[in-house]
Order: C-alpha cells, then structure tokens, then sequence
C-alpha cells in the first residue's frame, strides 16, 4: 500500500511510502498479530483485556490513518474506505458491549465475541485483499473467491459457531438492578 505520486525523474506512478502509510502498515500489522493472540488467549484473563486494548489501540490509529490515504484510482474515498467505516463501526460496537452491558444485560459476551472476531476478520481480509490488489494477477474473480470470498464464509460460519458455544454471562438478579 503506497501513495502513487511522480518521482524526482518525472516517472509518474512512483510508490512513495508516506509517513501516514507507514503508520498504517506498523499499526495494522500489530493489530494482525496481537489481534490473533487474543483470539487464542484465554477470555476473560488480565493479558485477554490487555492484549485487547493494544488490538483495539492499533485498530484505532490503522483506521484513522486509513483516511488519510487516497489511492490513484479513487482519489479521495474508495472500497477500502468504506471497508475503515465498517470497521471501526464493529470495533465501536465489540468494545462497547462489556463497558456498558456487563452485569445489566446477560447476553452481551456471545455478542463481543463476535463482534470482535469479525473487526479481526475484517481486518485480515482487508489486508490481503490490498495486497492482492497490488499484485497483477491473472485471473481477478478466481483470486476473489480463492483469497477474499472463500476465507470471509469460512470465517463469518467460525464466527457463528463459536457465539452459539459462548455461553452467555448472567445478568443482574431480579431486584440488585442497578438505577
């Protein structure tokens, strides 16, 4: 993912890494990796929340560079655009349920996880869809449905799965509900 701009020789179409990409790059790969640590962390635990914060952190500022990137094709606002304002849309929605639902509503975890669990999604898949939209592939629609398509049902299905084994958290006693 870099800007297209022209170089000192008067190439147009140079990659140039700006520092707004290479803020985006650094914190979209954290997410990435510490994004699937709290995948395969115990849920729940002190490092869960903390390796949580640092995915959400790293999503935040991933997201908010992503806007500052305009691509040659679609000049200001594209389908990766689109893609950070349903993101962060998601990323909104996950950490929110445990700081305003725990304890009032019992069914706010199954909902976090998936929630979370597709900002990760979407966040892999919008990774390697850039990527291979940098490459000059072929065959564009069975690329689609090998890279993007087919992990995204695969994933969505995991996704679904696992909040029907989620069990949910209980809520308040009938007579403790907090005003």
């Amino acid at each position: 993912m870099r800007a297209r701009e022209t170089d000192p020789s008067g190439n147009e179409g140079a990659d140039t890494m700006t520092p707004v990409i290479a803020v985006h790059v650094v914190s979209g790969l954290l997410a990435v990796f510490v994004g699937g640590a709290v995948l395969l962390l115990p849920k729940g635990t002190r490092l869960h929340r903390y390796a949580g914060r640092t995915y959400a952190a790293g999503m935040v500022t991933m997201l908010v560079s992503s806007f500052g990137i305009a691509s040659a094709e679609d000049a200001f606002f594209g389908v990766f655009h689109a893609v950070s304002i349903a993101a962060t849309l998601l990323l909104a929605a996950g950490l929110s349920l445990p700081v305003l639902l725990r304890g009032k509503v019992g069914n706010w975890l199954p909902w976090h996880q998936r929630l979370m669990s597709t900002s990760y999604l979407t966040l892999v898949l919008t990774m390697v869809g850039q990527f291979f939209d940098s490459l000059p592939l072929p065959h564009v629609v069975l690329n689609i449905v090998v890279f993007l398509l087919a992990p995204a049902v695969v994933g969505f299905t995991l996704i679904v799965r696992s909040g029907q084994r989620t069990p949910s958290v209980p809520g308040p006693r009938p007579g403790t509900e907090v005003p």
